[in-house]
C-alpha cells in the first residue's frame, strides 16, 4: 500500500472523529445551556419577587397613608441593582400611585411591554390574587408584580421591571466557556492527527 493511501485514510480518521467529537459537544452544549437559561431565568425572578416583596412591606404604610414622598424615596431603593429599571406602585384599582425610572431607560419600552399579551390589566391582578404574585418577560424585561397588604386588606401592587442583563451576562460566559471548551477538544484532536501522521511516517522508513 502507498504511504498516500494511509495519509488519506488518517486523514478521514481525524476528519470523522473530529464530527463526531463537536457534534456530541455541540449537542451536550445546547442541552446544558437550555438549563443553565432556566435556571438563570429562575434565579433572578427568585430575587425580583424578594425585592418586591420587601419592597410592598416598606410602601405599605406610604400608600395607605398617602405619602407619595415615602412612596416615591421606597421605589428608589431597590436601583441599587443594576438591573432594575422600573418600579411602580399601584392602587387596589391597578391605576398608577407613583413609579421610580432609572435615568436613561424610556418608559414606554418596558412598561407597556406587557400590553400585547395582557391588554386588561384586570387578568394580570387576578393572578396575583391567585397564585400571589405574577412574572412575565417580554421585549427582553422581566416583569414581578406583587401584592402590597395593609393589616390583611389589598391595597396595592408593586411592580419591578428587569433588563434582564444578569441573565444575558450569565449566559454570554457560559457560551464563552464552550467556545474554550471546543477550542482545546479541536486542538487536541490536530495533535492527535500530526502524532499518527507521525508513526505512521516512521513506520514507512523501517
Amino acid at each position: 500500500m502507498l504511504p498516500g493511501n494511509d495519509y488519506s485514510g488518517s486523514r478521514k480518521l481525524f476528519i470523522c472523529l473530529t464530527l463526531v467529537s463537536l457534534s456530541v459537544l455541540l449537542l451536550a452544549g445546547i442541552s446544558f445551556g437550555i438549563n443553565e437559561l432556566f435556571y438563570a431565568r429562575k434565579t433572578l425572578a427568585i430575587s425580583l419577587v424578594s425585592t418586591a416583596d420587601l419592597l410592598a412591606v416598606s410602601s405599605s404604610d406610604a400608600i395607605s397613608d398617602n405619602d407619595k414622598q415615602s412612596a416615591r424615596e421606597n421605589l428608589a431603593s431597590p436601583f441599587v441593582n443594576p438591573g432594575i429599571v422600573a418600579a411602580v406602585l399601584y392602587d387596589r384599582y391597578g391605576q398608577i400611585y407613583d413609579r421610580y425610572i432609572r435615568d436613561g431607560s424610556d418608559e414606554r419600552d418596558f412598561i407597556t411591554g406587557l400590553k400585547p399579551a395582557y391588554p386588561d390589566i384586570s387578568s394580570i391582578l387576578g393572578e396575583i390574587r391567585v397564585n400571589g404574585s405574577f412574572q412575565a418577560i417580554s421585549d427582553g424585561y422581566m416583569h414581578v408584580i406583587s401584592p402590597v397588604f395593609v393589616q390583611d386588606e389589598l391595597f396595592g401592587f408593586i411592580h419591578l421591571v428587569d433588563d434582564m442583563r444578569q441573565v444575558r451576562g450569565r449566559m454570554s460566559r457560559y457560551l464563552m466557556f464552550m467556545v474554550s471548551i471546543m477550542f482545546v477538544i479541536l486542538s487536541m484532536m490536530v495533535l492527535f492527527f500530526k502524532s499518527l501522521n507521525k508513526r505512521f511516517f516512521l513506520l514507512y522508513l523501517n
